[in-house]
């Protein structure tokens, strides 16, 4: 009896230990198969840039990057002491010109030490009517959603199995909130080997879902109206007839176009008006920091090291091109 006992609790003892190892097998060979195919993604991204130079040439030009640089640094101080009249100075400058939409991927979360500067920019974000700003989630304490639940979708609760995110908000000062066209968060995620390969097209707060920054912009670059976006869970997101692929977490792939396809331009010089203001006629604009101690470096499947900015602006130019990676099951 006392054998058949033991025999019984090393029988089911092995039983478990096996399971145990066929489920880590699986889990390992699953994860390996799922970072080879991440890795000819990224070849097959980089094999054809030339190929999309040409075919999206003229789309590629209606999109400009006025970047905060090493040699804006240089010619105007120090970035993080900049007054915010220089970025205002900016704005009214680049919309005389006549831009489309204008996103500024700076954040301006917190008062500045001048208010004068604050209210500048405040004015001329209100001047503009075609600003959008950028904010983040964090796990620091900061302030509930209500200041940004305008800027919402009604479809939150259908975001249970989004990636998941932190639950502060820090979003921008109330005079910029208030007076931006849109607004939208620029947290990203990377993929286990660290590199950025897609977004997540809104993020659930509460009971509501809000929207990407380079995705905001997108939504309103193409006219969808609210009460036409829907989510059909980890598949699609409907935006009117268009449908964006997404997986399981509810994030776009990236189809990101290369690196440096847009054009940049170094903020000084539109500070100091080299750049004729005619030049933004329809353009869409993002302002952004490309410093190397702007801290807004991300990997990409086009560049091992690329500003931060290069994934929203491949991310807006996916929407609107409707440039989709799609699997081939699908």
């Amino acid at each position: 009896m006392e054998k058949s006992r033991l025999k019984n609790l090393y029988m089911g003892l092995a039983i478990s230990i096996c399971s145990v190892l066929t489920i880590l097998f699986f889990t390992e060979y699953i994860s390996f198969f799922e970072d080879f195919e991440r890795k000819t993604l990224d070849k097959r991204f980089n094999y054809r840039t030339d190929y999309l130079n040409k075919k999206y040439k003229e789309e590629f030009q209606k999109i400009v990057i006025i970047e905060i640089d090493d040699e804006s640094a240089a010619k105007l101080g120090r970035i993080s002491e900049w007054p915010r009249s220089y970025y205002a100075k900016v704005l009214d400058y680049v919309n005389e010109g006549g831009a489309k939409q204008i996103g500024f991927d700076v954040l301006f979360t917190e008062n500045s030490k001048n208010t004068e500067d604050d209210n500048l920019l405040i004015e001329s974000i209100k001047k503009s009517k075609n600003v959008y700003s950028s904010y983040y989630f964090s796990s620091k304490p900061g302030t509930d959603d209500e200041s940004i639940r305008a800027f919402s979708y009604p479809f939150g609760n259908e975001l249970d199995t989004a990636v998941y995110w932190e639950e502060y908000i820090f979003p921008p000062i109330p005079g910029v909130t208030q007076n931006s066209k849109g607004i939208g968060f620029i947290n990203l995620k990377q993929d286990r080997d660290g590199i950025v390969r897609r977004i997540p097209l809104f993020i659930k707060h509460n009971d509501k879902a809000y929207p990407q920054f380079a995705v905001k912009m997108a939504i309103d670059h193409l006219g969808i109206k609210k009460e036409n976006i829907r989510l059909e869970k980890g598949k699609y997101f409907h935006f009117n007839d268009m449908k964006i692929p997404v997986g399981e977490d509810n994030q776009m792939l990236v189809n990101y176009a290369g690196y440096y396809v847009f054009r940049y331009i170094p903020f000084w010089k539109i500070y100091e008006q080299i750049v004729p203001k005619e030049y933004f006629q329809d353009m869409t604009v993002f302002i952004a920091a490309t410093a190397a101690g702007a801290y807004d470096l991300r990997s990409t499947p086009v560049k091992e090291i690329s500003p931060g900015i290069e994934i929203n602006a491949n991310a807006f130019f996916t929407i609107i091109n409707k440039n989709f990676v799609i699997k081939l099951s699908e």
